[in-house]
């Protein structure tokens, strides 16, 4: 009479009792495993164990960063606001958040620039925003010999470099190979001054 379990079967069936039995011991081996080769198993001794990475740990170093009363009321504004608008689910919160963040990031970009660009680099700015296809240095020369002469003492120690290099710095505009074009931020900007009525600057 044959045998109604065929070899191949004696042996899955001891493998499966086998993990059953040694799952522990197994699931910590495969934690200290570090790499399988020819010599067999390496593993991990308790010293060199890779640290667990704690992700709420790193989010309470980030919030510690700045804590104040007046921060955790605008936060608070800030969810309900997110909840009163049906925003308040992970996922569009994270959307809607970043949009908010990056678009306070430009905001506070373009008063840094605001509060130091020159009356004569807004006009630069504007003659550049009416050539699409940019100009020559020699173009934008004038724009700085005429403001150095209105204002000699802003320019004593400013060459024409570095006063272009201002709005280069502040990604307002760009500059390759001797043609000058004015850049997304540069164009933004501009349209910032006029949305927000603001008048000036008046020298430089």
């Amino acid at each position: 009479m044959p045998d109604l379990i065929t070899w191949p079967s004696v042996v899955l069936a001891l493998g499966v009792l086998f993990i059953i039995v040694f799952r522990r011991p197994i699931a910590d081996l495969l934690g200290r495993t570090r790499k399988v080769g020819k010599g067999g198993l390496e593993t991990y001794d308790n010293a060199q164990l890779p640290a667990p990475t704690d992700t709420r740990t790193e989010v309470e170093k980030f919030l510690r960063t700045y804590d104040n009363p007046l921060l955790l009321e605008q936060e608070g504004s800030i969810r309900m606001d997110l909840k009163n608008r049906k925003l308040d689910a992970p996922a569009d919160s994270q959307q809607v958040l970043i949009r908010a963040l990056a678009g306070t990031q430009i905001l506070l970009h373009f008063e840094r620039v605001f509060s130091a660009i020159f009356a004569s680099q807004v006009a630069i700015l504007n003659f550049l925003n009416s050539r699409p296809e940019g100009a020559s240095l020699d173009d934008l020369r004038p724009f700085y010999e005429d403001a150095r002469t209105r204002f000699p003492a802003i320019y004593r120690e400013s060459d024409f470099e570095s006063y272009l290099g201002f709005l280069q710095s502040f990604q307002l505009l760009d500059i390759s190979q001797g043609a000058v074009s004015i850049k997304p931020a540069g164009r933004e900007f501009l349209k910032w001054l006029v949305e927000n009525g603001k008048a000036g600057p008046f020298h430089g």
